[in-house]
Formats: C-alpha cells, sequence, structure tokens
C-alpha cells in the first residue's frame, strides 16, 4: 500500500538542516542584533588568544631547545599551523558576525527603517 503523502520520506533528511538553522534565528530573537554582534566580539577575543596560544607553544619549543632538528621543527610547525585553522575559522565567523550584528543594529535602529 502506498502512502498518501509522497514527500514523507524528505523528513528526516531536512530535520537536521530545519534545526541547524533554527538556532541563529532563536539567537538572534533572544539578543538581538547588538546581542549578535557582542557574541561574534566575543568569539572574536577567544580566537585571538588560540592564536595567539599556538605561537607561544611553538615559540616556547624552539626557545627553550637551543637547537631542534629539522624534523622536530617541522613537527611543531605542523602542530602550530593544525592549531591555527580552528582559530581562523573562529575569527571569520566573529568578524562576520561583528558586521551582522552591529551592521543590523545600526540599519533597524540608528536609522529608523
Amino acid at each position: 500500500m502506498r502512502s498518501s503523502q509522497p514527500d514523507a520520506f524528505l523528513v528526516p533528511l531536512l530535520l537536521p538542516i530545519f534545526l541547524v538553522g533554527m538556532f541563529p534565528l532563536l539567537i538572534l530573537g533572544v539578543v538581538g542584533f547588538l546581542g549578535v554582534g557582542i557574541l561574534g566580539l566575543l568569539i572574536l577575543f577567544i580566537a585571538v588568544g588560540d592564536e595567539l596560544n599556538a605561537t607561544s607553544v611553538f615559540s616556547r619549543h624552539v626557545v627553550t631547545r637551543d637547537y631542534l632538528p629539522a624534523s622536530e621543527r617541522a613537527a611543531y610547525r605542523m602542530d602550530a599551523r593544525s592549531a591555527l585553522r580552528p582559530a581562523f575559522l573562529m575569527k571569520l565567523l566573529g568578524g562576520v558576525m561583528i558586521v551582522v550584528g552591529y551592521g543590523g543594529f545600526f540599519w533597524f535602529t540608528v536609522s529608523g527603517r
């Protein structure tokens, strides 16, 4: 017997997309544009802290051990690069949230639209 709703198989596929898209809308509704900008600023500060921590760990290994073979230097450099990738993405996300948050706040509040 055929189902009376032919699109019912799409519900499990579209439910995660709906839930992921609902989270930013809830955040925007709870804190508003100014809150999104502040959250973006906090994310940006955390990303810069992570970036500074990753570079300091690399520098600490190089400075405390007077001579590092090229293989160990490369290993520490790869560790630093793998730690900097998420920090870059967090900085990008924080910057976008700051622009959207403060831009939306000024667009809808200050300009009177």
